[in-house]
């Protein structure tokens, strides 16, 4: 559950990174504001933080929720996360929610600073293969560019996609129902 005083954006409090997650998602990808573009190429460049953001958009406010309580705890408890992003959720990630993300992510790998793209790119590439589209993931993955902002989470969906492997939860479709 959220701590009872987050800030949400607009309000001029500092939102939560669910908080942020949550809000991209409920913007047209050109219509987010310069600096919440920017808070996001940044948080996407964060192993952590950018997974807080992928568990948010994939599966909803409760599971990015979930990850911030495990990775809060001492010692962090970390083997949820490494499962849902390595395909073996208990429940496939909310198709439109997919479908939306990766529109953002997509968007933010074209109008972020060239220092900030990967970031956006590998993320992107994460919810292609989490909808089960490896061309896509591979793709995104390939693109000629800055050095990976994530070059081990870069290389096991690497290994994934040239293993032909797809999440646990089956091939799911990234568009909208």
């Amino acid at each position: 559950m959220p701590p009872p005083h987050e800030g949400s954006p607009g309000t001029g409090e500092i939102p939560s990174l669910v908080e942020l997650a949550e809000h991209a998602l409920t913007l047209a990808p050109h219509r987010i504001a310069p600096a919440v573009r920017a808070l996001l190429g940044t948080v996407l460049h964060d192993g952590p933080l950018r997974d807080v953001l992928l568990h948010t958009w994939a599966w909803g406010p409760a599971a990015g929720w979930d990850l911030i309580a495990d990775l809060e705890a001492h010692p962090p408890r970390l083997l949820r996360g490494l499962r849902y992003l390595c395909g073996d959720a208990p429940t496939p990630p909310i198709p439109h929610r997919l479908h939306r993300s990766r529109l953002l992510c997509s968007h933010l790998g074209n109008t972020l600073p060239d220092t900030r793209r990967e970031g956006a790119r590998e993320a992107g590439a994460w919810l292609a293969w989490a909808a089960g589209d490896l061309a896509e993931t591979q793709r995104l993955l390939g693109h000629p560019g800055a050095p990976h902002a994530n070059p081990r989470f870069v290389h096991t969906l690497k290994n994934a996609v040239n293993r032909g492997e797809k999440p646990r939860w089956g091939c799911i479709s990234g568009n909208p129902q």
